[in-house]
Protein backbone atom coordinates (compact mmCIF):
# COMPACT_ATOMS: atom_id res chain seq x y z
CA UNK A 1 0.00 0.00 0.00
CA UNK A 2 1.37 3.39 -0.98
CA UNK A 3 0.83 6.33 1.34
CA UNK A 4 0.96 9.65 -0.49
CA UNK A 5 3.36 11.92 1.38
CA UNK A 6 4.50 15.47 0.79
CA UNK A 7 5.45 16.37 -2.76
CA UNK A 8 4.42 18.20 -5.88
CA UNK A 9 3.10 16.90 -9.20
CA UNK A 10 3.19 19.10 -12.31
CA UNK A 11 1.44 18.25 -15.56
CA UNK A 12 1.70 20.10 -18.91
CA UNK A 13 -0.48 19.18 -21.90
CA UNK A 14 0.05 20.58 -25.41
CA UNK A 15 -1.34 20.12 -28.93
CA UNK A 16 0.51 20.29 -32.22
CA UNK A 17 -1.93 22.85 -33.63
CA UNK A 18 -5.24 24.44 -32.71
CA UNK A 19 -7.60 23.25 -35.47
CA UNK A 20 -8.44 19.70 -36.57
CA UNK A 21 -10.72 18.06 -39.12
CA UNK A 22 -13.23 15.30 -38.21
CA UNK A 23 -11.61 11.92 -38.69
CA UNK A 24 -8.08 13.11 -37.86
CA UNK A 25 -6.00 11.96 -34.91
CA UNK A 26 -5.01 14.47 -32.21
CA UNK A 27 -1.54 13.80 -30.75
CA UNK A 28 -1.59 15.04 -27.15
CA UNK A 29 1.85 15.58 -25.63
CA UNK A 30 1.81 15.24 -21.84
CA UNK A 31 4.75 16.18 -19.63
CA UNK A 32 4.58 14.94 -16.02
CA UNK A 33 7.00 15.88 -13.24
CA UNK A 34 6.28 13.50 -10.37
CA UNK A 35 7.90 14.59 -7.11
CA UNK A 36 5.56 12.46 -4.97
CA UNK A 37 6.16 8.89 -3.81
CA UNK A 38 3.41 7.19 -5.86
CA UNK A 39 3.30 6.34 -9.60
CA UNK A 40 0.84 8.33 -11.72
CA UNK A 41 -0.64 7.63 -15.13
CA UNK A 42 -2.30 10.24 -17.40
CA UNK A 43 -5.71 9.63 -18.92
CA UNK A 44 -6.96 11.60 -21.94
CA UNK A 45 -10.62 12.06 -22.91
CA UNK A 46 -12.39 14.19 -25.52
CA UNK A 47 -15.28 16.51 -24.61
CA UNK A 48 -17.83 18.63 -26.46
CA UNK A 49 -19.42 21.64 -24.79
CA UNK A 50 -22.65 23.22 -26.06
CA UNK A 51 -23.86 26.57 -24.74
CA UNK A 52 -27.49 27.59 -25.35
CA UNK A 53 -28.72 31.15 -24.76
CA UNK A 54 -32.29 32.45 -24.92
CA UNK A 55 -32.88 35.93 -23.52
CA UNK A 56 -31.50 35.74 -19.97
CA UNK A 57 -31.55 31.94 -19.76
CA UNK A 58 -28.29 30.10 -20.36
CA UNK A 59 -27.67 26.37 -20.36
CA UNK A 60 -24.44 24.42 -20.79
CA UNK A 61 -24.36 20.79 -21.94
CA UNK A 62 -21.05 18.93 -21.65
CA UNK A 63 -20.71 15.44 -23.10
CA UNK A 64 -17.82 12.98 -23.28
CA UNK A 65 -17.07 11.77 -26.82
CA UNK A 66 -14.81 8.85 -25.90
CA UNK A 67 -16.14 5.60 -24.49
CA UNK A 68 -12.94 4.92 -22.56
CA UNK A 69 -10.05 7.23 -21.67
CA UNK A 70 -6.81 6.90 -23.60
CA UNK A 71 -3.69 6.33 -21.51
CA UNK A 72 -0.05 5.31 -21.72
CA UNK A 73 1.29 1.81 -21.35
CA UNK A 74 3.48 2.63 -18.34
CA UNK A 75 2.95 4.89 -15.34
CA UNK A 76 5.41 7.61 -14.31
CA UNK A 77 7.39 6.30 -11.30
CA UNK A 78 7.90 8.39 -8.14
CA UNK A 79 10.52 11.17 -8.10
CA UNK A 80 10.89 11.23 -11.88
CA UNK A 81 9.59 12.96 -14.98
CA UNK A 82 8.41 11.65 -18.34
CA UNK A 83 6.87 12.83 -21.60
CA UNK A 84 4.10 10.78 -23.22
CA UNK A 85 2.42 11.16 -26.62
CA UNK A 86 -1.19 10.00 -26.47
CA UNK A 87 -3.16 9.85 -29.74
CA UNK A 88 -6.90 10.55 -29.62
CA UNK A 89 -8.92 9.90 -32.83
CA UNK A 90 -11.78 12.18 -33.79
CA UNK A 91 -15.11 10.88 -35.06
CA UNK A 92 -16.01 11.59 -38.68
CA UNK A 93 -19.47 12.99 -37.84
CA UNK A 94 -18.44 15.80 -35.48
CA UNK A 95 -20.15 19.18 -35.78
CA UNK A 96 -17.72 21.99 -36.57
CA UNK A 97 -17.01 24.57 -33.90
CA UNK A 98 -19.37 27.52 -34.17
CA UNK A 99 -20.43 30.61 -32.28
CA UNK A 100 -23.77 32.39 -32.62
CA UNK A 101 -26.11 34.41 -30.37
CA UNK A 102 -28.15 31.26 -29.67
CA UNK A 103 -25.72 28.34 -29.61
CA UNK A 104 -21.98 27.84 -29.22
CA UNK A 105 -20.14 24.56 -29.78
CA UNK A 106 -16.67 24.05 -28.29
CA UNK A 107 -14.26 21.15 -27.97
CA UNK A 108 -11.45 20.40 -25.55
CA UNK A 109 -9.12 17.60 -24.56
CA UNK A 110 -9.10 16.70 -20.86
CA UNK A 111 -5.93 15.25 -19.33
CA UNK A 112 -6.45 13.78 -15.87
CA UNK A 113 -4.16 12.25 -13.24
CA UNK A 114 -5.83 9.91 -10.78
CA UNK A 115 -4.11 10.62 -7.45
CA UNK A 116 -4.79 8.30 -4.49
CA UNK A 117 -6.01 9.99 -1.30
CA UNK A 118 -6.11 13.39 -3.06
CA UNK A 119 -8.07 15.38 -5.63
CA UNK A 120 -7.52 14.47 -9.27
CA UNK A 121 -5.28 16.77 -11.29
CA UNK A 122 -7.15 17.93 -14.44
CA UNK A 123 -6.00 20.01 -17.42
CA UNK A 124 -8.34 21.10 -20.27
CA UNK A 125 -6.80 22.04 -23.64
CA UNK A 126 -9.30 23.59 -26.11
CA UNK A 127 -9.14 23.10 -29.87
CA UNK A 128 -11.27 23.88 -32.95
CA UNK A 129 -13.06 21.42 -35.24
CA UNK A 130 -13.11 22.83 -38.77
CA UNK A 131 -13.44 21.70 -42.42
CA UNK A 132 -10.86 21.15 -45.15
CA UNK A 133 -12.15 24.12 -47.14
CA UNK A 134 -11.90 26.43 -44.13
CA UNK A 135 -8.38 25.17 -43.37
CA UNK A 136 -7.30 25.77 -46.98
CA UNK A 137 -8.78 29.27 -46.93
CA UNK A 138 -7.07 30.01 -43.62
CA UNK A 139 -3.73 28.81 -44.99
CA UNK A 140 -4.16 30.97 -48.11
CA UNK A 141 -4.90 34.05 -46.03
CA UNK A 142 -1.96 33.41 -43.70
CA UNK A 143 0.44 32.84 -46.61
CA UNK A 144 -0.63 36.03 -48.38
CA UNK A 145 -2.15 34.26 -51.40
CA UNK A 146 -5.57 35.77 -50.65
CA UNK A 147 -6.18 39.32 -49.46
CA UNK A 148 -9.29 40.02 -47.42
CA UNK A 149 -10.74 43.45 -48.29
CA UNK A 150 -13.61 44.93 -46.33
CA UNK A 151 -15.75 47.39 -48.32
CA UNK A 152 -17.70 50.08 -46.46
CA UNK A 153 -21.44 49.69 -46.40
CA UNK A 154 -23.26 52.32 -48.52
CA UNK A 155 -25.42 54.75 -46.60
CA UNK A 156 -29.13 54.57 -47.37
CA UNK A 157 -31.18 57.80 -47.21
CA UNK A 158 -34.92 57.98 -46.99
CA UNK A 159 -36.43 60.00 -49.85
CA UNK A 160 -38.63 62.04 -47.47
CA UNK A 161 -35.71 63.19 -45.30
CA UNK A 162 -33.16 65.82 -46.29
CA UNK A 163 -29.60 64.77 -47.12
CA UNK A 164 -27.89 67.71 -45.43
CA UNK A 165 -24.54 67.05 -43.68
CA UNK A 166 -26.16 67.96 -40.35
CA UNK A 167 -28.79 65.25 -40.69
CA UNK A 168 -27.86 61.85 -39.24
CA UNK A 169 -29.92 58.89 -40.33
CA UNK A 170 -29.91 56.01 -37.84
CA UNK A 171 -29.73 52.61 -39.47
CA UNK A 172 -32.08 49.96 -38.01
CA UNK A 173 -30.28 47.29 -35.99
CA UNK A 174 -30.79 43.69 -37.13
CA UNK A 175 -32.69 41.35 -34.91
CA UNK A 176 -30.45 38.93 -32.96
CA UNK A 177 -32.20 35.98 -34.60
CA UNK A 178 -31.31 37.35 -38.07
CA UNK A 179 -27.59 37.58 -37.39
CA UNK A 180 -25.48 35.14 -39.39
CA UNK A 181 -23.87 32.25 -37.60
CA UNK A 182 -20.14 32.72 -37.20
CA UNK A 183 -18.35 29.46 -38.00
CA UNK A 184 -14.99 29.19 -36.33
CA UNK A 185 -13.09 27.92 -39.36
CA UNK A 186 -10.48 30.48 -40.40
CA UNK A 187 -8.21 31.09 -37.46
CA UNK A 188 -4.94 33.01 -37.11
CA UNK A 189 -1.73 31.00 -37.13
CA UNK A 190 -1.33 29.53 -33.63
CA UNK A 191 1.83 29.15 -31.62
CA UNK A 192 3.97 26.03 -32.25
CA UNK A 193 2.34 24.40 -29.22
CA UNK A 194 -0.96 25.14 -27.56
CA UNK A 195 -0.29 24.04 -24.00
CA UNK A 196 -1.87 24.30 -20.58
CA UNK A 197 -0.17 23.30 -17.36
CA UNK A 198 -1.03 23.11 -13.68
CA UNK A 199 0.43 21.66 -10.53
CA UNK A 200 -0.81 20.42 -7.20
CA UNK A 201 0.93 20.31 -3.84
CA UNK A 202 0.33 17.16 -1.86
CA UNK A 203 0.01 17.62 1.92
CA UNK A 204 1.93 15.26 4.21
CA UNK A 205 -0.03 12.40 5.68
CA UNK A 206 0.56 10.34 8.79
CA UNK A 207 1.99 6.84 8.29
CA UNK A 208 -0.38 3.91 8.42
CA UNK A 209 -0.78 2.22 11.81
CA UNK A 210 -0.30 -1.48 12.28
CA UNK A 211 -3.32 -3.14 13.83
CA UNK A 212 -2.45 -6.08 16.09
CA UNK A 213 -4.99 -8.88 16.39
CA UNK A 214 -4.76 -10.94 19.58
CA UNK A 215 -6.04 -14.48 19.39
CA UNK A 216 -7.91 -15.47 22.46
Amino acid sequence: MHILGSGKITITASLERKEYIPGEVIPVEVLIVNDANVPVEPRVTLYQQQLFACNQVHRTLESCLTSEPYSTTEAVPPNSSATALIKVPLATNLVVSLRSPLITVKYFVRVCLDLPHAMDLVVNVPFIVTTRRARAASAAVNNGAVTVVQHPQPQQHHPNHPTSPHHHHQQPQPHPLNRPIETVGIVPPPAPYHSVSCQQQQPPTAPARNNRINNL
